[in-house]
C-alpha cells in the first residue's frame, strides 16, 4: 500500500482513486447534456465557453489549491471541501435546470 508523508493516515486516497475518477468522468457528459437540454440554441455557445473555461481554471488552480489544503489541514480535512461545493451545485442545479 502506498503511503505519503502528509497522508499517512488517509487510506481513502489509496483505496478509492478509481471510483472517484469514474464519478468525475460521468459528470462531464451529464453536465453537457443538461446544458444542451436547458439552454436555448442562441445561448449555448456562451455557456460552453464558460463551462470550458471553468474546466481550464480547475486544471490550472486545482493542484495549487489542493496542495495548500493538504499542507494546511491534511488529506482527510482537505477532502471535506467538496461537501459544501457539491451541496451548492445540487441546489443550483435543482433551481435552474428543472426536470431534465
Amino acid at each position: 500500500m502506498r503511503t505519503y508523508q502528509w497522508c499517512a493516515r488517509d487510506e481513502l486516497a489509496d483505496r478509492f482513486p478509481r471510483p472517484s475518477g469514474i464519478g468525475a468522468a460521468g459528470l462531464t457528459p451529464v453536465s453537457l447534456a443538461i446544458m444542451m437540454a436547458v439552454l436555448p440554441r442562441q445561448k449555448r455557445g456562451a455557456a460552453l465557453a464558460v463551462w470550458g473555461s471553468g474546466g481550464g481554471m480547475g486544471a490550472a488552480f486545482g493542484p495549487i489549491i489542493g496542495g495548500f489544503l493538504v499542507q494546511t489541514f491534511d488529506c482527510a480535512g482537505s477532502s471535506l471541501v467538496n461537501l459544501p461545493i457539491c451541496a451548492v451545485g445540487i441546489v443550483w442545479r435543482c433551481s435552474f435546470a428543472g426536470n431534465t
